[in-house]
């Protein structure tokens, strides 16, 4: 996914509400090639012209994904097609955050705080102009005769929960520094490309953000990236980030094996 952004990626997530727009309803497994390839070849042409489902387009800001519940928990969920959105989960006082692009699938909770012993806050940001498709029960239904499809969505989930996972262990590391160039690479893994000057990251990730994502304050992250820069590992580009070198030693170990 390529995105570029004339802002220097070291503010602050913006506040404003996300203005959002209906779509007509789009072929899934058109917009989404991976999932067509699931298909066999002598059936896909009949999986893209049935599974149709809405669609709806995002600005940038602050998302509530609440009115989309009910449709997506009673199917498989809000399938991301195109763009950038952060998931945060907290509370006053801090919060964790996570990146969710093209393939991604989510599902709002109608209570988030249902059967949790601390109460905390669950919100979305568009941080790049986003469509997103309602993967329904209409949808569920359309996709049935093709078993493959909900094979690769479960398999979608379970690879999110992993990268969630790999973030948790990258913010157990104690050096500040540390934890925001591993988790550069990371993020480099999916989004990164190569070039004659290193791994371009192009993602416009502010301070704050990242802050988020590696359970740190935005003072504290600013200092590291000025430090990673000065080793010349990192550099700010006005449509993300360029890592130099390679990639931390200890990201070997959160491969999968399997």
């Amino acid at each position: 996914m390529q995105i570029s952004t004339a802002e220097t990626p070291a503010g602050a997530i913006t506040e404003l509400p996300v203005r959002e727009t209906a779509s007509r309803p789009v072929r899934v497994l058109v917009e989404d090639r991976e999932l067509a390839q699931s298909v066999g070849e002598e059936r896909r042409l009949l999986a893209e012209r049935a599974c149709v489902a809405g669609a709806v387009v995002l600005q940038r800001g602050r998302w509530s994904a609440a009115q989309y519940t009910p449709e997506a928990s009673a199917g498989f969920g809000l399938l991301v097609l195109k763009g950038l959105i952060s998931g945060r989960v907290g509370r006053r006082g801090g919060y964790g955050a996570e990146l969710l692009g093209p393939g991604d699938l989510l599902r709002p909770l109608q209570r988030p705080t249902a059967g949790a012993s601390v109460p905390f806050d669950s919100n979305w940001t568009v941080i790049h102009p986003a469509r997103v498709a309602v993967l329904g029960p209409q949808f569920v239904e359309r996709a049935g005769p093709y078993p493959e499809l909900a094979s690769v969505l479960i398999g979608r989930a379970l690879l999110r929960t992993r990268r969630l996972a790999v973030i948790m262990a990258i913010v157990h590391y104690p050096r500040v520094d540390t934890r925001v160039h591993m988790l550069f690479w990371h993020l480099a893994a999916r989004w990164g490309h190569i070039t004659p000057d290193g791994t371009v990251l192009p993602l416009p990730i502010t301070h704050a953000l990242l802050a988020e994502m590696i359970g740190s304050r935005r003072p504290t992250v600013t200092k590291a990236l000025a430090q990673l820069a000065d080793q010349g590992l990192v550099t700010q580009l006005r449509s993300g980030w360029l890592l130099t070198g390679t990639a931390p030693a200890d990201l070997d170990q959160f491969s999968p094996s399997d």
